[in-house]
């Protein structure tokens, strides 16, 4: 479902979130240029990871809107149909 999919998403990112964090810290104390260079390199591999999920995050939403509008529709149809 859209839910469990958007629910995959945001620990994605929260873990991404986290292991950007560590990277920050391990460049912050890293004195060797060539392994900041690496480092810094792995720090936008996870910012771009982050920024995908983030639009992911953005499309499952944008659909999981969708239908519930139009599980709303449906609904008041049924129910004016009833009435």
């Amino acid at each position: 479902s859209i839910e469990k999919e958007m629910d995959n998403v945001e620990e994605k990112i929260r873990l991404q979130k986290q292991k950007l964090k560590e990277l920050q810290t391990q460049y912050q104390s890293t004195f060797s240029e060539p392994k900041k260079i690496k480092i810094n390199e792995q720090i936008l591999k996870v910012e771009n990871s982050i920024i995908s999920l983030g639009n992911k995050m953005d499309t499952l939403g944008q659909k999981y809107t969708g239908l519930e509008s139009k599980m709303m529709a449906l609904s008041a149809t049924s129910a004016a149909a009833f009435s």
